[in-house]
């Protein structure tokens, strides 16, 4: 897979699943980030909030196994450590790093400095499923997405590396996310379209209604394409977006299909409603609720918890008008099943992937989510997790 230029990254597995990883830029890259709304951040998010004022940074640095967030003045200093000595392997500036942690929340990183070296000896490589395979925690799968394009003449290149399976809602980031490009693009305006992309796909993702104490999302351009640098909204802006979406898109589709102990990734699409916050509440609460989401897991067509799971925010349904269709075939039709599409209906919940439908018929607004089912081996999974 080729990845933007100016870029070169790698990961390195070690035992006891403390890996690390990076990305790093010679020359240096304008970013843009958006964190976790949990009220108790690690520290890493906090010196990225800090660091991000910058023009441009060099390296992101990311771990796994230890979330140090918890860990109190003991993780800080931990924390500044492990920026010092960045600093001086990479010959660069404290504040042109950025980092990102994912692992147990209240363990203190305590990373030997053997690892430290012998993954930051990689930079002149670029490795992206090392990279994404050193930051999977409970994910089954390595999650990339690439999309590339043309600007004026010159070939654009964006690439999304993401981790993510549990303890993610629309709190943004949802997970720890890295996308990057050799656009030249103004910071505030790779901010701008960084934010629009994660509210249309990103902030609409939900696993489990759970909002981590580390959740990243860090988008990089190094400007190596030479386009001319993109400062407004201006055409090319709306092409580069496009493609910034599409990839966020991807990638939120693979965490929400990979959510833990998944069985199946579900769009849910209400539309209907008279204003979009209604369409918005309306389509997370069913993809956030336990009764839907574990009848989906059953293939189970109880369409009445769809309706409970609406009502419970305060969304009135008039029945007489209320319509749902999975993979475009009617289920509900004026709030009666369809008795001709039992049987279909039935055989489409019981795939891996399915789309829900869900007219109000109160408006000409909607709102898409994306979810998955919950299983049993979710439960095994989180019970057992530091065990």
């Amino acid at each position: 897979m080729d990845c933007p230029a100016g870029f070169r990254l790698s990961g390195i597995k070690f035992k006891d699943s403390e890996n690390l990883a990076f990305i790093y830029s010679p020359q240096g890259f304008t970013s843009a980030g958006i964190f976790t709304l949990n009220a108790n951040p690690a520290h890493p998010v906090q010196f990225c909030r800090k660091n991000l004022t910058r023009e441009s940074h060099r390296l992101i640095f990311v771990n796994k196994g230890y979330a140090n967030a918890a860990t109190g003045p003991a993780g800080l200093k931990k924390q500044r450590d492990l920026s010092s000595h960045l600093s001086e392997i990479f010959d660069i500036e404290e504040e042109e790093i950025l980092f990102a942690s994912t692992g147990v929340i209240g363990k203190n990183f305590d990373i030997p400095d053997d690892n430290i070296q012998k993954v930051c000896a990689l930079k002149e490589y670029v490795k992206p499923y090392d990279f994404a395979e050193a930051i999977m925690t409970t994910d089954t799968v390595k999650k990339v997405a690439t999309s590339e394009f043309e600007i004026n003449g010159r070939t654009i290149n964006i690439t999304g590396i993401a981790k993510g399976a549990g303890m993610i809602k629309p709190d943004m980031a949802t997970m720890l996310s890295f996308i990057m490009t050799d656009a030249a693009i103004e910071k505030n305006i790779l901010q701008k379209a960084l934010k629009d992309a994660a509210d249309k796909t990103f902030n609409c993702l939900n696993v489990d209604s759970e909002t981590s104490t580390n959740d990243t999302l860090i988008l990089a351009a190094s400007g190596a394409a030479q386009n001319k640098t993109i400062e407004s909204e201006c055409e090319n802006y709306k092409i580069f977006y496009e493609h910034l979406r599409k990839v966020c898109r991807i990638l939120t589709e693979k965490i929400a299909a990979d959510g833990e102990g998944a069985t199946k990734l579900i769009k849910i699409n209400l539309k209907g409603a008279p204003d979009e916050e209604t369409a918005k509440r309306g389509a997370r609460a069913i993809a956030s609720s336990p009764l839907c989401k574990t009848a989906f897991y059953g293939a189970s067509p109880n369409w009445g918890r769809i309706v409970s799971a609406i009502g419970a925010k305060g969304i009135r349904i008039e029945i007489t008008k209320f319509n749902i269709y999975i993979n475009g075939v009617a289920w509900i039709k004026n709030g009666s099943p369809v008795k001709e599409s039992e049987e279909q209906v039935r055989e489409i919940m019981a795939g891996s992937k399915y789309k829900l439908d869900i007219d109000l018929n109160n408006g000409d607004k909607e709102y898409l989510c994306y979810s998955c089912d919950f299983s049993t081996e979710y439960v095994r999974i989180n019970a057992h997790y530091v065990s």
